[in-house]
């Protein structure tokens, strides 16, 4: 199934996996852990991390579009039968 270009804002990913009954969540382990997000249906569960980069003097977190698209095109890719997946079918 192909992903679309933009992914939908994480507010929807994260309302929209909710109510297909994925579970999922972000949390964050500082000083230096970065941000995980992971996502599970059933016995399946998948995990990324996003790190912050170092921009200049100032440390950069990744940015919500960031996690949102990792969630939205994992829960695309392993529940293609999900009521989440045939909701974002292009």
């Amino acid at each position: 199934m192909p992903t679309s270009l933009t992914s939908p804002a994480l507010e929807v990913v994260l309302q929209g996996l909710h109510e297909s009954e994925i579970r999922c969540g972000i949390k964050n382990e500082p000083p230096a852990g970065g941000i995980t997000a992971w996502i599970d249906f059933g016995s399946r569960t998948e995990k990324a991390t996003f790190y912050g980069t170092i921009v200049g003097d100032r440390q950069v977190w990744p940015a919500a579009d960031l996690i949102g698209a990792w969630l939205h095109e994992t829960a695309l890719r392993l529940f293609p039968d999900s009521p989440y997946a045939k909701t974002h079918k292009d």
